[in-house]
């Protein structure tokens, strides 16, 4: 099964600094992870930065600890301030109709300072 996530990613999309956090996460995941394709674009609107990457694995829930590694990797490689994840969306790839789902994240946020991808409210994320 092939999915495509996009990580939205509050503070980091700000029109002044937006253009060197795109630059320096494209070239993190293309250093960690370039078999995901990553691409990176922003909401200036609302300070927004997202990156979408391709995940293959067997199952959704393997693909999702497959994405959360490949996304912590390289956000940590990027260097920049970790910042609150602010939505996740998965794009299952089911043949010439694409589902798209966009999962629901629990309230709660972890804030110790460290990159940290939510946890889905069915639990699928780990």
């Amino acid at each position: 099964m092939n999915l495509r996530f996009t990580v939205s990613v509050e503070e980091l999309g700000a029109r002044d600094v937006v253009a060197d956090n795109a630059e320096a996460l494209v070239e993190a995941f293309e250093r960690m992870h370039p078999e995901v394709g990553a691409a990176v674009g922003a909401s200036l609107n609302d300070g927004v930065l997202e990156v979408t990457f391709s995940v293959s694995a067997l199952t959704l829930g393997r693909a999702a600890r497959k994405a959360n590694k490949i996304f912590i990797d390289s956000a940590v490689e990027s260097g920049l301030k970790p910042a609150p994840i602010k939505g996740i969306e998965v794009e299952v790839d089911l043949g010439p109709t694409p589902l798209q789902r966009r999962l629901r994240l629990r309230r709660h946020r972890r804030s110790d300072g460290s990159w940290q991808m939510p946890s889905f409210a069915h639990g699928l994320w780990l």
